[in-house]
């Protein structure tokens, strides 16, 4: 479980190190560009916000099950 939080926070970092140099690219100043990364939530509209929860909730309920699963072998 370790090894794949690591792996997020490492895509995470690189993700957004690239959507910097981006908007570097193009022109936008570093300090926007760094609050651009800081909040995407303030330009998403209600469908992607309820996009967005939907999976959040996907991914918190799977390991949840998988860990309650291997919780009611054990006892057994």
């Amino acid at each position: 479980m370790t090894k794949i939080i690591l792996i997020f926070v490492f895509f995470s970092i690189i993700m957004a190190a690239f959507l910097i140099f981006i908007d570097l690219f193009v022109g936008i100043p570093f300090s926007k560009s760094i609050n651009n990364v800081r909040n995407p939530f303030w330009v998403m509209d209600v469908g992607e916000l309820s996009i967005l929860v939907i999976l959040i909730m996907i991914s918190v309920a799977i390991p949840i099950k998988y860990y309650f699963k291997l919780f009611t072998k054990k006892k057994n």
